[in-house]
């Protein structure tokens, strides 16, 4: 009997034991990180502080094309996105998104012609694609009604 008390008795203290420890593993564990955080602050200080007395600006984060081509098309009227969206890699991604949109109105200003006729172009061929669909589907139609079951 007095061998199980023992036993008990060990067992129950172990287990404490892990439990403090663990306890304490992670309170070290929440302080290293929250002094590797700090430290790693302070470098970034320390590199934009050197940077300023070096007389360089601090760099503003790129943007994808995507988001810069996003950004311009709310400076474009919605009856030129098209042509827009054909023709905006010719504008340079180092300009800013607004400064890309002007260029191209200032070119769609310049060619107006040019954009008109790229507009009947473009209706015609989807008027053929329209018209081709309306055939394929009457064939079609055709072909249902010819079945005798």
């Amino acid at each position: 009997m007095e061998l199980n008390q023992l036993r008990a008795g060990c067992t129950a203290a172990a287990k404490k034991v892990q439990n403090e420890c663990a306890t304490a593993r992670k309170a070290i564990r929440i302080k290293a990180k929250k002094t590797a955080a700090q430290w790693k602050e302070h470098k970034r200080k320390e590199r934009e502080d050197y940077s300023l007395r070096r007389g360089r600006a601090l760099k503003a984060p790129k943007m994808t094309r995507e988001e810069s081509d996003s950004l311009a098309e709310h400076n474009v009227p919605e009856e030129l996105l098209t042509i827009w969206r054909e023709d905006r890699k010719r504008y340079d991604y180092a300009m800013a998104p607004d400064m890309r949109a002007e260029q191209f109105l200032e070119w769609a200003e310049a060619h107006e012609q040019q954009i008109t006729a790229r507009m009947q172009e473009r209706l015609e061929a989807q008027w053929t694609d329209l018209a081709y669909a309306r055939e394929e589907s009457e064939a079609h139609e055709q072909q249902r009604e010819a079945i005798p079951f």
